[in-house]
């Protein structure tokens, strides 16, 4: 545990003591992050690439989730971006869905280029819990799929279906109800409850359709974006070799940044805190300097 704990936020929701574990998690996820990446950089192996991604896609989304839990409000981090259906559920698929068992079928509906006006993290999120919701009521195999329809001229609507044993009989509202899962079994329930939360933040809702005995349906009423921008093509040409100097306590973070950048061809010098880097570095020049806050010294 770090000596100098972060501070609570403005809004009280965390103890210090939460707070220095989500902090200190965070770090990790932050090396995982790199070094992943970093693997991504190097492989031509496309099975691996797909694994490296999808750990990229968790770690990311999990740093996404402690900064929401730490503010206490709506995914400011998340980005603004408009999110593609169809290539946020395929990631969503990556994260969570057994591919490798046939007897798991996958059908995405959605078409090419229809996005929703939210962040692609928020979607992503709630599109694993209800594949993950699924997976656990069809545990012998099944089918899932996702296909949206327009409604209106600002709004569509995303189903998300399977085909197995479907949702308690009675009232659909009843699995969002905390302690109430969709299984119908006793558990915490806090998954759907906390999707829909999660949505209704950025103007969007949940519901589950009635149980029709051919499995369970959940709706998600979602703003319509603008439209899938074309993407700004990466650059091939290498880095200018900058002079960049890392100061971080943190060991793990501090060789990740070090090596990442190594990598990308810049010369690095790493410090690990405030002191070191006056007493090692007095004398030196740099083009870039990425300093963790809260350093000790």
């Amino acid at each position: 545990m770090k000596d100098q704990n972060p501070a609570p936020d403005a809004e009280g929701d965390l103890s210090l003591d939460t707070a220095a574990v989500a902090h200190d998690v965070n770090q990790m996820l932050a090396v995982i992050t790199g070094r992943a990446g970093l693997l991504l950089k190097r492989t031509d192996d496309p099975e691996l690439a797909r694994h490296l991604q999808a750990i990229l896609l968790a770690s990311g989304d999990a740093a996404t989730m402690l900064r929401r839990l730490r503010s206490g409000a709506g995914d400011e981090a998340a980005g603004s971006d408009d999110a593609a259906l169809r290539d946020v559920a395929e990631q969503a698929r990556q994260l969570v869905w057994p591919e490798a068992n046939s007897a798991y079928q996958w059908e995405n509906q959605l078409a090419a280029g229809v996005t929703a006006a939210m962040p692609a993290q928020i979607l992503r999120e709630v599109l694993a819990n209800l594949l993950l919701n699924a997976l656990t009521a069809m545990p012998e195999g099944g089918r899932m799929t996702l296909s949206a329809v327009p409604d209106g001229e600002d709004r569509l609507l995303l189903k998300v279906a399977d085909n197995g044993p479907g949702l308690p009989d009675g009232d659909p509202e009843q699995v969002f109800v905390p302690g109430v899962s969709s299984s119908g079994q006793k558990g915490r329930g806090l998954g759907l409850a906390g999707c829909r939360r999660l949505l209704a933040s950025v103007g969007a809702h949940l519901r589950a359709e009635p149980n029709t005995g051919a499995g369970a349906v959940f709706v998600l009423d979602l703003p319509v974006g603008n439209g899938v921008k074309e993407a700004a093509l990466e650059s091939e040409a290498p880095l200018t070799a900058l002079k960049v100097l890392v100061v971080d306590d943190e060991a793990g973070v501090r060789e990740m940044l070090h090596d990442v950048l190594v990598e990308w061809g810049c010369e690095v010098q790493t410090c690990r805190d405030g002191r070191a880097t006056l007493a090692e570095y007095a004398t030196g020049s740099a083009e870039l300097a990425l300093i963790d806050l809260n350093l000790p010294g």
